[in-house]
């Protein structure tokens, strides 16, 4: 993702959407085409291939002056506040070491700023000087609170949204067209928010389909695919339902657009030669199966392949 993308990478927490495009076909055929990974395991590579060269620099200079105090503060110190700085500065260290092989989670990061911030801070000396009065602004109390409320308001958006997911997945679909109303208030219940998180969106959708409701799914879907074209799950629902309702020609597109984002993806592969066997396409679909059989010989998928409309 580096190599292809130095400068700005491929975005700020999109290495997911993209793990499924630069891995190989080793990594598909061990755990499978549809176990994926939305974070490196090493903090610089991470930041590297989703935010670029200037990020991991940054992160770099960040890392080495943090480095820097902390050895000037061994310097300097001694006894009791040695003590405590070596305890601070380890603490960090220990951080940095595990961020080579750990993902960039908050609840683990969160510590290397606060280490981090620890170290710089204890390395700077203290000054004794006589106490002058203090100016106290009230731009700076009022600007955090308001960040604060802020905060507040977007994470309960999210919370709201997370609460009503977990109700309609204890929510049993409804076997009669009595409840169906109901069921649909429920369905678009975590939408109704202005931040629409697109795995929410596509579980809606797919809810929405398993009661019937193939037209709600469509538009939901086409919606979640234009917001975030690259987003798999969105792209393969848009082609089931599509396949449903024996659309071939419009599956078909999809289907490709999938392969691009997904070259080792056998499961699609074999559905593309199926649709593509459907509308008559014997070329197309002929090379599908050998390119199948290319990476994944022995998978269930190219045997079914060769069943279909391989050679």
């Amino acid at each position: 993702m580096f190599i292809h993308h130095p400068l700005f990478g491929v975005g700020l927490d999109r290495y997911g959407a993209y793990f499924r495009q630069y891995r190989d076909a080793s990594q598909s055929l061990r755990r499978g085409p549809n176990l994926v990974s939305n974070a490196a395991h090493d903090i610089p590579i991470q930041l590297a291939a989703t935010g670029g060269i200037f990020v991991i620099l940054a992160y770099l200079i960040f890392s080495i002056f943090i480095i820097s105090r902390g050895l000037i503060t061994l310097k300097r110190t001694h006894g009791p506040r040695q003590v405590l700085a070596v305890t601070i500065f380890a603490a960090w260290l220990a951080y940095f070491a595990q961020s080579l092989i750990s993902i960039d989670n908050l609840g683990i990061a969160i510590w290397g700023y606060i280490l981090g911030g620890a170290v710089v801070g204890i390395s700077v000396e203290q000054q004794e000087t006589k106490s002058t009065p203090r100016k106290i602004s009230i731009l700076q109390p009022v600007i955090s609170i308001f960040a604060a409320l802020l905060m507040i308001l977007i994470s309960a958006q999210f919370f709201e949204s997370e609460l009503a997911m977990n109700r309609l997945a204890r929510t049993a679909p409804p076997q009669s067209q009595s409840n169906i109303a109901e069921y649909k208030q429920a369905v678009e219940k975590p939408l109704s928010n202005f931040f629409k998180e697109p795995t929410m969106v596509n579980i809606a959708a797919g809810d929405l389909a398993q009661i019937g409701d193939i037209q709600g799914a469509l538009v939901l879907t086409k919606e979640n695919v234009k917001s975030s074209p690259r987003f798999f799950e969105a792209q393969e629902l848009l082609a089931r339902i599509y396949e449903y309702e024996k659309n071939w020609k419009l599956a078909i597109p999809v289907r490709l657009y999938l392969l691009k984002i997904d070259p080792f993806n056998q499961i699609n592969m074999l559905q593309l030669g199926e649709d593509y066997k459907n509308i008559g396409a014997k070329v197309e679909a002929t090379a599908l199966a050998a390119r199948i059989n290319s990476f994944a010989p022995q998978s269930p998928e190219a045997k079914q392949a060769q069943l279909d409309f391989g050679n």
